[in-house]
């Protein structure tokens, strides 16, 4: 199996429709990736798919479970100049807890070692986003594979109403790369 991680803190800024997010994940895991926006409504550009496979997901591999990367994920109703990030505290299966940071404007990834406060990123992004699938255990195919479907949550999913079910694949499985695929098989 993977190796053991917990995700503590997660914060946003500017980061798809998020403005500013503090969210405490030590204590919810990853329950809110059934969250409903009420800001937003419906289940398509919500809240939930935002905090969920994007934000998070991006924060730690660069690009959401859909794919998304680059300036995709500035929230379009910030201000131009404003810094885009994500921001997520990780305690690794040692005990050791690190701070990953991503942003864009400026486009950085930053791994902060909380213990001793010192920055052990390195000069490229790459070798950086190596590191961080190294401290995490796992790459992002995996995370979104194990994390999501991971320990348990297959028999909360199958406690769910079949219109929940289909919210919660909806922000886990990339439904609209599928969709476009399916139509592209069918044009050829």
């Amino acid at each position: 199996g993977a190796a053991n991680m917990k995700l503590l803190n997660f914060k946003a800024s500017n980061l798809f429709s998020l403005g500013e997010v503090d969210l405490d994940l030590n204590k919810r895991g990853l329950l809110l990736v059934t969250g409903h926006s009420n800001d937003e409504g419906g289940a398509n550009g919500s809240g939930k798919s935002s905090l969920s496979s994007k934000g998070i997901v991006w924060t730690l591999y660069g690009a959401t479970a859909y794919g998304d990367k680059a300036d995709s994920v500035i929230n379009r109703f910030a201000d131009e100049n404003a810094t885009c990030s994500g921001s997520i505290d990780v305690e690794c299966s040692s005990g050791s807890v690190f701070r990953i940071i991503r942003s864009r404007r400026p486009n950085r990834l930053t791994v902060i070692d909380l213990a001793s406060g010192a920055d052990i990123s390195c000069k490229l992004e790459k070798d950086t986003q190596s590191m961080v699938d190294k401290l995490l255990g796992r790459s992002r195919e995996t995370f979104l594979q194990t994390d999501f479907f991971g320990q348990g949550k297959a028999a909360n999913f199958l406690d769910l109403t079949p219109k929940a079910q289909t919210e919660l694949l909806e922000t886990i499985l990339p439904f609209e790369e599928l969709t476009r695929l399916a139509d592209s098989a069918k044009a050829n």
